[in-house]
């Protein structure tokens, strides 16, 4: 390191701590937390919904085990949708988008847990689970595909892994006309896998 480079540092060093030493706990109570900017600028950052088809050619998913006791796996790869943007699409700042009436494609992570244990809805008992529900949707998709019912859970994951399918991804936790203050962090989640005969 070169002399300049040190006392660059030092001064650096010196100037954070001056800067630390003026701000305190009691001033960190009184600063508000901006949650509406804060929650805006999280959904913003999150990748449209859409149908993403998954894996993308030349490349495969990857699948893990479950680790919580139940018979399961997950699977996780990288999709590709072409959003089409609608005219009157508006921005975080309620403004219109520089986005609206335009197409772009859009990469984004796909990750599917399923289960072929059922178990019912904890909210809802007359249904299966999320995680069963993945499952049952896999299944369509490989009888969509394939032509007939898997006969092991190996062809069902391996079919997965290797084969485009549609999987139909949701924005959750951000405001909508129905839920304008959601509860839960903003994120994605895959609602739905449809296969793709080629």
């Amino acid at each position: 390191m070169s002399p300049e480079a040190g006392m660059n540092a030092d001064t650096a060093v010196e100037e954070a701590a001056a800067h630390a030493e003026a701000l305190t706990m009691e001033d960190l109570y009184k600063e508000a937390v901006d949650n509406k900017q804060a929650d805006e600028q999280a959904a913003s950052l999150l990748d449209p919904a859409g149908s993403y088809r998954a894996p993308l050619e030349g490349e495969k998913m990857l699948w893990f085990p479950r680790t919580d006791g139940r018979k399961g796996a997950t699977i996780v790869g990288i999709g590709e949708a072409t959003i089409k943007h609608r005219d009157d699409e508006l921005g975080p700042d309620g403004k219109l988008s520089p986005k609206a009436g335009t197409e772009e494609l859009v990469r984004t992570r796909i990750r599917v847990p399923l289960s072929w244990e059922l178990v019912k809805d904890k909210n809802n008992p007359d249904r299966p689970d999320y995680a069963y529900r993945m499952y049952l949707a896999a299944r369509s998709a490989f009888q969509t595909v394939i032509g007939e019912k898997p006969e092991t859970i190996g062809h069902l994951i391996e079919f997965l892994c290797t084969i485009p399918c549609n999987y139909r991804v949701i924005q959750i936790g951000v405001p909508t006309k129905k839920n304008p203050e959601p509860s839960g962090e903003p994120g994605t989640m895959v609602v739905g896998i449809t296969g793709v005969k080629q």
